[in-house]
């Protein structure tokens, strides 16, 4: 599977710059460089030579074009192997050195794909890559990639568009732990199109991950990414704490006992909601802090499951908002062409739909959220209120999301809580 877009890149570093970006042992001849989004360095694909480039200093290049001919070319040698990950950015080379005629075919690509800060040319032929001599608007890397997600940032409404993961067993057991972890800027969007977290300080709503820091057991530093703020959404607190997290915990659960893994979209919408009394429509949400970072007015949700040759998927929308945790998750499923086209994004675009089947209809209950976890959920809330006014907010949250209802033995663990807190005080 891949990225709802590319963004991997390749990066032409000029002669007189190389020393001070390379490491020692790579700065011989290699010119032509594979970079993850953060532009760092990875390594050498070609020696070319620098004259060839003299031109091509700080630009962008078409990375499919590129990609797929690395791939072929080295498949086809004896002398080198490449193999790429879900992100297609991550690779192990056996050897180094490409040679003379690997880098002359490189060079000769480059030069014909050449485009100006404009990675989608390929997919518009009318664009005029060299219609700007500084370059046409840009409105960042399609794709950010981290060690175990990926995603596309907004820079206008400071949120992620989209949010990518894959999620298999290994990842949900694991020594990372969450409270060493936290919310921060990522410094590699600029600053101007950041949020920050005083943004949501005091603005009634909470942070909300897009990929869940609880996906991510298996290592503390992809946790840990999961809080940078490209990653995170205004979202409604009783939304995140419950239904929302709810539905997490069934991806989680189909990982690691439906699937051999799963891969998840996720991210924000903003819906039509509003009519007039001529019949327009509008789009109307908040924005909050001194950012302005959006308020979505919608989450979604796209779950592709593998098991062997066999692929399974469901699309949810879900609004922004509290949603008693009694009603089916199945009232919130529509079409994946109905969520693309709201979204204006094309989902999975290389996997073939007429192949895969209905993950709601795999077995009994793939789709239904599990009262285990909504009893886990509300008696953690409660266990973890730190004195009687938070334990009270707690306890009407969990009324309103009708937990009581669905979940036996509520009442006595507040109860017990609410004693203890009491004694403590006399």
């Amino acid at each position: 599977m891949n990225a709802p877009t590319e963004g991997l890149h390749i990066y032409c570093l000029h002669e007189r710059e190389r020393n001070h970006r390379l490491p020692l042992a790579l700065r011989a001849n290699a010119h032509l460089y594979l970079l993850d989004p953060r532009q760092r360095i990875i390594r050498a694909i070609a020696l070319i030579p620098s004259s060839r480039f003299s031109e091509a200093n700080n630009r962008l290049f078409d990375a499919e074009k590129v990609r797929d001919f690395a791939c072929s070319y080295l498949e086809a040698s004896s002398s080198t192997s490449v193999r790429w990950d879900l992100f297609g950015i991550r690779y192990a080379m056996q050897r180094l050195l490409v040679g003379i005629a690997a880098g002359a075919a490189a060079t000769e690509l480059v030069h014909r794909t050449l485009i100006d800060q404009n990675p989608d040319a390929e997919l518009h032929p009318s664009t005029k890559p060299s219609l700007s001599r500084y370059g046409t608007p840009s409105t960042g890397p399609d794709t950010i990639h981290y060690e175990n997600h990926a995603l596309h940032y907004d820079q206008a409404r400071r949120v992620p568009l989209w949010s990518l993961e894959r999620l298999c067993r290994a990842h949900l057991d694991g020594p990372a732990n969450r409270r060493t972890s936290r919310f921060r800027p990522d410094d590699h969007v600029p600053k101007q199109f950041q949020s920050a977290n005083s943004d949501f300080w005091k603005s009634g709503w909470s942070r909300g991950h897009m990929v869940p820091a609880g996906n991510n057991k298996h290592s503390q530093s992809a946790m840990d990414e999961t809080f940078f703020l490209t990653n995170v959404v205004p979202q409604n607190i009783d939304n995140n704490s419950g239904y929302w997290n709810l539905l997490e915990m069934k991806c989680r659960q189909l990982a690691k006992e439906t699937y051999d893994d799963v891969e998840i979209i996720s991210g924000p919408l903003w819906i039509p909601e509003a009519t007039d009394e001529n019949g327009k429509r509008f789009v109307r949400y908040e924005v909050i802090g001194k950012n302005d970072v959006a308020v979505p007015t919608h989450l979604y949700k796209i779950i592709l499951g593998r098991k062997g040759d066999r692929l399974d998927l469901a699309s949810f929308v879900v609004p922004n908002r509290p949603i008693d945790i009694k009603r089916p998750l199945t009232e919130f499923r529509v079409p994946l062409e109905n969520l693309e086209r709201i979204a204006g994004i094309l989902f999975f675009p290389r996997l073939d739909r007429n192949s895969v089947g209905d993950l709601c209809a795999t077995s009994e209950g793939s789709c239904d959220l599990s009262l285990k976890h909504a009893g886990w959920i509300a008696s953690r809330s409660i266990q973890t209120a730190r004195d009687v006014t938070s334990l009270e907010r707690e306890w009407r949250r969990i009324d309103a999301q009708g937990f009581l209802d669905v979940v036996p033995g509520l009442e006595e663990a507040y109860m017990k809580k609410k004693r203890e807190f009491e004694a403590a005080e006399h």
